[in-house]
């Protein structure tokens, strides 16, 4: 019994305990709890007194930006061209027909810059542009599957556009307009043999324009071999070059005018490929220096008057590692026994732009000592010995390098004759006699001649040597023939290059002084 008794004292005790133990967590909780609560509120309280310190303004006015338009129009000034039952007509005949003019309005604020290109449209028994002959803006006639290609854009519910080819380009000022006009017709040349019967040719002028440039640039080489001028004439080894008294064929070159020679088929490279390259000339003298005077002794040269051997020329190496290559100032050869003279290039020498685009060539070195009869001075023979073997004992006959200077031949076919004498017979008579005043026609209309200095016929030095002497190499005198100097004398230096076939020129230019090809 007392044992009963004390087992329920002591659950008694042990719920009293538990209880007050409960009372007390939970007092200790609720004071948490408590604690927390004042934290909130107070941070509430925080938050909401800092909501009431912030403050926030509106512009009244507004910020406005407002784009000008960017649009173009053409216009029909003339009924379209619509050749019916057209047959092959001459190019006299086609001088008369009537062209489709059109013009291209700027109708906005800015200035735009637009392309023009003829798109011709896909269709059945479509006329092929191989017999499409074309005249733009009263130029030379064209055929206009030569004409330069570009990617077609007309798309519409009557035709699709197939081929498209570029006629010009340029820029329009704010509300501007220009007006061109094109001719088309069925060449002359076009026979019954032809896939011409039962055809119909479509096309339509299509114009893009922008703000930002149009990039017209074509590969320089291509450009001029499909170029329609009579002022680019191809020579009986295939060679294209610029003829008569002043052709346009100046092109911005280095930061300055240089002049295009022409395209030189086949040159040949250090690793001993060959390709078609654009050849430029220097428009203005860089002074007027010896071709060699190393003293006797020095390299190749065996007399006071220096060597024909271009490989070690004292000119040579101011051109293609030395003060002019280099662009700075430095001694120039001038005069006998290695003399020199200061001579500076720090504004005209090559820039590394003109560097990057120059083609590392192989000169031909070849010479002669034949030059005065019909048998052996005509332009074609000193073209033969330019390449030739024929030089003076121990003279290499070719060199690798930058620059260089003309050759005999690129002086006579840059000739375009006159009325008087003509080209052919210019080219038929020898360059020694090109001094008579009989055959003055010859050197008054070649730009190689005349384009020099203020007064007719500076003298220049060529690349050639004389192989009869060991210190004699060719030049153009004064008096507009070709002949033999010491290589010592102080001639006229015209810098020559080859350009690297890849480069681009600009074809909204016309080689114009005023408006010269630009190389992109």
């Amino acid at each position: 019994m007392k044992e009963m008794m004390a087992q329920v004292l002591r659950h008694l005790f042990l719920n009293n305990h538990n209880i007050r133990k409960e009372i007390i967590m939970k007092n200790n909780r609720n004071k948490f709890l408590i604690v927390i609560g004042l934290l909130l509120v107070f941070t509430i309280i925080i938050g909401t007194s800092y909501a009431f310190w912030k403050t926030t303004k509106n512009q009244e006015s507004s910020n406005v930006i407002t784009s000008d338009c960017l649009d173009l129009d053409i216009i029909d000034v003339s009924p379209t061209i619509n050749l019916d039952k057209a047959i092959p007509i001459t190019d006299e005949e086609a001088s008369n027909l009537t062209p489709y003019e059109f013009k291209i309005v700027n109708k906005c604020n800015t200035e735009i810059n637009y392309i023009a290109n003829l798109e011709v449209m896909g269709i059945e028994n479509q006329l092929s542009s191989q017999y499409v002959a074309v005249s733009f803006n009263g130029g030379t006639k064209e055929m206009l599957s030569e004409m330069d290609s570009t990617d077609p854009t007309y798309k519409g519910d009557d035709y699709t556009a197939t081929e498209s080819y570029f006629l010009t380009s340029g820029k329009l000022l704010a509300k501007e307009e220009v007006t061109y006009n094109l001719k088309l017709w069925m060449n002359q040349d076009v026979t019954v043999d032809d896939d011409v019967m039962n055809k119909r040719f479509v096309s339509k002028i299509s114009v893009t324009g922008g703000q930002q440039e149009i990039d017209t640039s074509k590969n320089l080489v291509q450009y001029l071999k499909k170029l329609q001028t009579e002022e680019l004439v191809e020579d009986e080894f295939g060679n294209l070059r610029y003829v008569g008294n002043n052709p346009y064929n100046y092109i911005e070159f280095n930061n300055e005018l240089w002049r295009i020679i022409g395209v030189m088929k086949d040159i040949e490279n250090p690793d001993g490929t060959k390709e078609d390259k654009v050849k430029l000339i220097r428009s203005e003298s860089i002074g007027n220096y010896a071709w060699d005077n190393k003293a006797s002794g020095i390299g190749s040269s065996t007399s006071r008057n220096g060597s024909n051997d271009w490989s070690d020329s004292t000119l040579q190496k101011v051109l293609n590692e030395g003060a002019y290559y280099n662009r700075t100032s430095g001694d120039c050869p001038y005069g006998v026994n290695g003399a020199t003279t200061p001579c500076d290039f720090s504004e005209t020498g090559l820039i590394n732009e003109s560097k990057n685009m120059i083609s590392e060539s192989v000169w031909n070195l070849g010479g002669t000592a034949n030059f005065t009869s019909s048998s052996n001075g005509l332009t074609k023979h000193w073209y033969s010995y330019e390449r030739g073997s024929t030089v003076y004992a121990g003279r290499p006959t070719k060199w690798t390098g930058n620059v260089g200077l003309i050759y005999p031949s690129d002086y006579g076919y840059a000739t375009s004759g006159g009325i008087t004498t003509d080209r052919e017979t210019c080219l038929n008579t020898i360059l020694k006699s090109w001094k008579e005043s009989e055959v003055s026609d010859c050197k008054n209309n070649d730009w190689l001649y005349v384009g020099y200095g203020s007064s007719f016929g500076n003298p220049q030095w060529a690349l050639t040597l004389y192989s009869g002497l060991n210190s004699s190499v060719f030049h153009v005198p004064q008096t507009g023939e070709v002949n033999s100097s010491h290589t010592s004398n102080t001639i006229t230096v015209l810098p020559v290059v080859y350009l690297e076939s890849g480069v681009k020129v600009e074809i909204r230019s016309d080689g114009s002084t005023a408006n010269p090809f630009v190389l992109k």
